[in-house]
């Protein structure tokens, strides 16, 4: 499961904030919910601005691969 995922994108849009969410909610996943929005300087970039990154690996050293039923 992740948690706090930010991303960013620049768009000539002049939806509101609170209606741009809710559009792209009814279009994503249901496993995937925008849960804030908003306005960042033009400079910003998710990835580069970050100020923490953890990291997550799971290794399967079985004999064999685990079945997900």
């Amino acid at each position: 499961m992740h948690s706090g995922q930010i991303a960013n994108f620049k768009t000539e849009s002049t939806l509101d904030l609170k209606k741009m969410q809710k559009a792209f909610n009814a279009n994503l996943k249901n496993s995937i919910v925008i849960k804030g929005i908003e306005e960042v300087e033009e400079d910003f970039h998710a990835r580069y601005c970050a100020k923490e990154k953890t990291y997550r690996y799971i290794i399967n050293n079985s004999e064999f691969r685990k079945c997900s039923i």
